[in-house]
């Protein structure tokens, strides 16, 4: 497949710059779709593991090329840090490369050892999955595969997900805020219906997932 390393006028709207699109080498094909590639490395030259291309018009679709194994891919992975924020899609990682820190997508809301093992590798952890019922199941999971190996902390930002904080204040100000377990799940407890019941299941899952 080839494409034109140009920003996509869809994510312009939505507030990223060119150069952050640039840095992360989205571009457009002949016939409208949008690309995004799946680097080793994005700071250095390195081999194209894979790519996925998406076209919003008329309706959203998305499509991995074939042979591209996510399980075994962090994006935008970047172990010169001492701390990664952990996400699930790469617009996040887009909005919080512009606020100036350095974040990895699931690419999803699952994960798996191989990414647990990679991440591992960093002294602290930050986890800001989306705010919604998968991203709440996938903190669990993460922390509770995480938490013997490096140091976890969760971000209480208020968007849907950190792509759509586009305030730098904001994140700025929930990062600054960061949490351990024991006071994200009493918070957890306090504001979100039936969260103890969900987090029993996902130990269940988990224990069902190591047997």
């Amino acid at each position: 497949i080839s494409w034109s390393v140009s920003p996509p006028k869809d994510f312009l709207k939505r507030g990223f710059t060119e150069n952050t699109l640039r840095h992360f080498r989205l571009g457009e094909t002949d016939d409208g779709w949008i690309i995004i590639p799946f680097y080793e490395n994005f700071n250095s030259p390195a081999d194209l593991l894979g790519y996925q291309k998406r076209r919003n018009v008329p309706d959203r679709i998305t499509i991995n090329n074939k042979g591209f194994n996510k399980k075994e891919y962090l994006y935008n992975l970047d172990t010169s840090y001492s701390y990664v924020i952990l996400v699930e899609g790469y617009s996040d990682v887009f909005r919080l490369y512009q606020h100036g820190y350095n974040a990895s997508a699931l690419l999803g809301s699952t994960i798996s050892k191989w990414q647990s093992e990679k991440l591992a590798e960093f002294d602290r952890v930050y986890l800001a999955l989306d705010n919604d019922e998968p991203g709440r199941r996938a903190t669990e999971k993460c922390y509770e595969m995480l938490k013997n190996d490096t140091d976890v902390r969760l971000v209480p930002y208020h968007t849907k997900d950190p792509g759509e904080c586009i305030s730098r204040k904001k994140w700025a100000e929930a990062f600054q805020h960061s949490t351990d377990y024991a006071e994200y799940s009493y918070e957890m407890c306090m504001g979100w219906e039936h969260y103890l019941e969900m987090r029993e299941d996902v130990l269940r899952e988990l224990k069902e997932y190591r047997l």
